[in-house]
């Protein structure tokens, strides 16, 4: 049974690394798009083709360009989308994580988002220089004698434009009453696929007891967007030399700003009466520009 559950795994992961060719060879255009609020009430949603002193020249889905003088222009606002095939398409904005493990991607600069894991597990994380990722966050369990601090720093590097990147990081977790050194891990990870369909994978060390694990876990991790406000998750860890993984499966339902993910984590090899998943629910909300 184990063995076949790794090799349906195994099979979803390759399923969307050719979603991941695919959604890279598509000949849409991608970029970085701005709104331009006018002062006269109206907008548009375009990318700046070209900017001079006092004009803009910005370039509509449609392919359509126009000129605006920079005198006409009350604001001007990144935002995060994709235009495809002359239509445009929001992007999950909270890209830089699957369910619980991140992905290679950083928090965009300029922004944070602060997330609830499973309601009690709040996580504040920022993005500095679209390269440094800063993230913590402290635990509210109701009616607990103590609460769980945790910190996880991370470093992206892009490769090239289309949405691949390569990062390093870690996790720290203690208790604010422990006088022990807590427990960590430090991992190194790739995604690769575009903005919408991309595969993650790395492997991490554990550290407790002053000591690194002898055997690294594995992380593997696919994400595959339905449309503006729907994206398949799969995030997995498979420890090397074990027995048991945690395989995942969970939806993340997104606007402009605000993501809420639902899921469900199965640990294999564990004999379980009843209902054998553990149900996995957050919320996140962007900030900043």
């Amino acid at each position: 049974m184990h063995s076949f559950r790794l090799r349906l795994l195994a099979t979803c992961l390759l399923l969307a690394a050719g979603a991941a060719h695919a959604s890279t060879a598509d000949s849409s255009a991608t970029g970085e798009l701005v709104r331009i609020e006018l002062k006269d009430g109206n907008s548009l949603v375009g990318t700046v083709a070209r900017e001079s002193a006092d004009s803009l020249l910005i370039r509509l889905p449609s392919g359509a360009e126009i000129t605006l003088a920079k005198s006409l222009i009350a604001s001007r606002t990144r935002i995060d989308a994709q235009v495809r095939e002359g239509t445009l398409v929001r992007l999950d904005p909270n890209r830089s994580r699957l369910l619980f493990a991140p992905t290679a991607r950083p928090v965009r600069h300029g922004t944070g988002y602060l997330a609830f894991y499973e309601i009690f597990f709040p996580y504040l994380a920022v993005g500095i220089g679209d390269v440094l990722t800063l993230a913590g966050g402290i635990s509210l369990v109701p009616g607990a004698t103590d609460q769980i601090f945790y910190v996880g720093p991370k470093v992206s590097v892009a490769l090239g434009s289309g949405g691949s990147y390569l990062a390093i990081g870690g996790h720290y977790a203690n208790t604010f009453s422990s006088s022990s050194e807590g427990v960590a891990v430090l991992y190194g990870l790739g995604t690769f696929g575009s903005h919408t369909t991309a595969l993650t994978v790395g492997a991490g060390y554990g550290y407790a007891e002053s000591q690194f694990s002898e055997n690294p876990l594995l992380i593997l991790g696919g994400e595959a967007q339905l449309s503006g406000s729907i994206k398949l998750i799969t995030e997995n860890w498979i420890p090397v030399g074990g027995e048991a993984a945690i395989l995942s499966l969970g939806v993340r339902f997104f606007g402009d700003r605000l993501s809420a993910d639902f899921g469900f984590y199965y640990l294999t090899e564990v004999s379980t009466e009843g209902f054998p998943f553990l149900p996995w629910l957050s919320f996140a909300y962007l900030f900043g520009s």
